[in-house]
């Protein structure tokens, strides 16, 4: 069994913890989350620094504003301001069980469960 550890951010905290809690049910791997505030560059600098593999690369979704009085609905596209979220291993990473984590994230029934919290 290995052990994971997940940084994140805030907005996709509830899908992340909930898709952790799968992974570890179904792989046996342990996943440690950390949410940390990140600029919605982190990644692009990342890769460019070559800390993270840009093959493991994945995008989870994106967020959206809406409009409440209870929810009306998303803004139309041309008003909105969309921070994407992406997925990746880390270089210093030996531990194959991250990318199989980030494989997981990218299923179909991963990105649905995120998209259950707004991110889509």
């Amino acid at each position: 069994m290995a052990s994971l550890k997940v940084l994140g951010a805030g907005p996709v905290k509830r899908g992340i913890t909930q898709l952790a809690a799968q992974f570890e049910k179904s792989s046996g791997h342990h996943v440690v989350v950390e949410f940390i505030g990140a600029p919605q560059s982190a990644m692009e600098e990342f890769v460019a620094q070559g800390r993270v593999s840009a093959e493991t690369r994945m995008t989870l979704g994106r967020s959206r504003m809406g409009v409440a009085i209870a929810l009306a609905g998303p803004l139309p596209d041309e008003l909105q301001s969309i921070t994407g979220y992406d997925a990746a291993v880390t270089k210093a990473s030996a531990n194959a069980a991250a990318a199989e984590f980030t494989k997981f994230l990218a299923t179909p029934a991963a990105r649905a469960a995120m998209a259950t919290t707004g991110i889509d």
